[in-house]
């Protein structure tokens, strides 16, 4: 059965344990060329995601929208793993690229891993950590992930906003948006800023009134109660201790 269909039970009596995400379009490769630190950049209080769980994420969500090419935005992007691993590894499938987040720390951060998705900046970014003596296989990664993009550079823009705030957003417009990927700031590193006392159900309501209907909405986060105050979700499932959560606009 294809995975897409395979996970699509969301509405689990009792609690029940939610299935375990099955890759079907992310393959069982190594993915350390993409790993926080590696290639990307990184810095303490920023948690890494999974590049092969970003992948699959992305190419679900994509299957759902049911476009060959989408734009992306992660609302809470951090660092900006996840949309700088999608600009890199799915670029022929990306349009452009939105990262926003509270901190202008992180948006700084995330712009710096944005600058990767293209040639140039994995050129820099290579003969930056040969300056630094770095490790020959961090170099080795950036060349790799040269042939990766092929070439291809996409749009992107990095903004600071409160997605729990659509007052917050005036500077960006989502109204393009096809995919929203992001992983909630819940853990020992970070926290989620904001005044809101129900902020995922907050986020949900911004997203819903700045996207367009088509648009898909994914949602991790390892502390699974971050979903107990959100609406039903389109599928859910696992990988690891994480939660995953995909919504349609209702």
């Amino acid at each position: 059965m294809n995975a897409i269909n395979d996970d699509r039970a969301v509405t689990r009596p009792n609690g029940g344990a939610l299935p375990a995400v099955r890759f079907e379009y992310a393959p069982a490769v190594s993915y350390e060329d993409l790993g926080s630190g590696q290639v990307l950049y990184s810095a303490p209080g920023f948690p890494a995601f999974p590049a092969r769980v970003s992948i699959e994420l992305f190419e679900r969500a994509r299957q759902i929208v049911g476009r060959q090419q989408v734009s992306v935005w992660d609302p809470m992007c951090g660092a900006g793993g996840i949309v700088a691993t999608l600009g890199i590894a799915c670029a022929h499938s990306i349009t452009n690229v939105i990262a926003t987040d509270i901190s202008g720390d992180a948006v700084w951060l995330a712009r710096r891993n944005l600058e990767l998705t293209s040639p140039q900046g994995l050129s820099r970014r290579a003969n930056e950590l040969r300056q630094m003596g770095a490790n020959p296989s961090r170099i080795a990664s950036a060349e790799r992930l040269m042939k990766l993009v092929d070439g291809r550079a996409i749009a992107f823009e990095a903004a600071v906003a409160d997605i729990t705030d659509k007052a917050s957003l005036p500077g960006i417009d989502p109204s393009m948006i096809d995919i929203v990927v992001t992983d909630l700031p819940y853990g020992s590193q970070t926290h989620w800023q904001t005044a809101s006392e129900r902020p995922l159900v907050s986020m949900l309501d911004v997203l819903w009134h700045v996207l367009p209907r088509h648009a898909v909405v994914v949602v991790a986060a390892t502390d699974r109660s971050a979903f107990d105050a959100g609406p039903p979700a389109y599928r859910a499932f696992k990988h690891g201790h994480r939660t995953i959560k995909m919504y349609r606009a209702p």
